[in-house]
């Protein structure tokens, strides 16, 4: 874990009103570095939870929730965020709080009623909502209330699906609540990434071995798939 991502949004032109880092590890949460004590000293919250790959940035969150009270914004931590990261988020989000919103997703395409491998979907370069916008985590986004309740509900099933891609699960999540995803001005943003953190990158293995097509299609049922084939006729 790079403490730079965290410092980066710390140092925003908008700071969030919570930020927490999940850390899996016990012997990591014990022995904190220098830099990590140093921003707990300013805000930040370390917590202990369980592995659940990738999508331990939010699921103990949710799971742990009584109730929402406002959306949620998730951050990769081997990414170097600009100022205006999480403002931007909070003020699209406010413009259309029924979507979910982005800074970077891959546009789902669909032939012959099946999915097209992963690995040859572009990134999404349309301002348009859709349920075709798959976003991913890495640039930032920020879930509405209704995703995250929908998320609660549906539990850990996401461990006998989608186990090391949370961006296939929270889509199709977001499929089946009927909330569409919107990238901000249409132009897929990859931010700097942070030196050294992308030797053993999960999107990686995902990518190379297959992992997200054999995700997706357990997680999508033929109904889903309808729905976002009726997104494209229309778009």
């Amino acid at each position: 874990m790079s403490f730079l991502a965290i410092e980066s949004i710390a140092r925003g032109s908008l700071t969030p009103s919570r930020t927490i880092l999940w850390l899996d590890e016990p012997e990591a949460f014990h022995s904190l570095p220098r830099s990590l004590r140093r921003l707990q000293r300013r805000g930040l919250e370390v917590r202990l939870t369980e592995n659940f790959g990738p999508h331990t940035k939010y699921f103990p969150f949710i799971e742990e929730t009584a109730e929402f009270t406002g959306p949620l914004v998730t951050a990769d931590d081997d990414t170097i965020y600009p100022r205006s990261w999480l403002e931007r988020l909070v003020a699209e989000n406010r413009k259309t709080p029924e979507h979910i919103v982005c800074y970077r997703a891959r546009r789902v395409q669909i032939h012959g009623g099946a999915f097209t491998a992963y690995a040859t979907w572009e990134l999404s370069e349309s301002a348009e909502p859709s349920y075709l916008n798959m976003f991913t985590a890495v640039s930032g986004i920020i879930h509405p209330v209704k995703i995250l309740e929908a998320l609660r509900e549906r539990g850990r099933t996401f461990l006998d699906c989608t186990p090391s891609n949370d961006d296939v699960w929270i889509h199709n999540t977001a499929v089946r609540t009927g909330t569409r995803v919107r990238v901000i001005d249409g132009e897929s943003r990859t931010f700097p990434l942070i030196d050294g953190t992308q030797d053993d990158a999960l999107w990686f293995t995902n990518l190379s071995e297959g992992r997200n097509d054999a995700q997706i299609a357990a997680t999508f049922s033929p109904q889903d798939l309808e729905r976002l084939s009726a997104d494209t006729l229309s778009g």
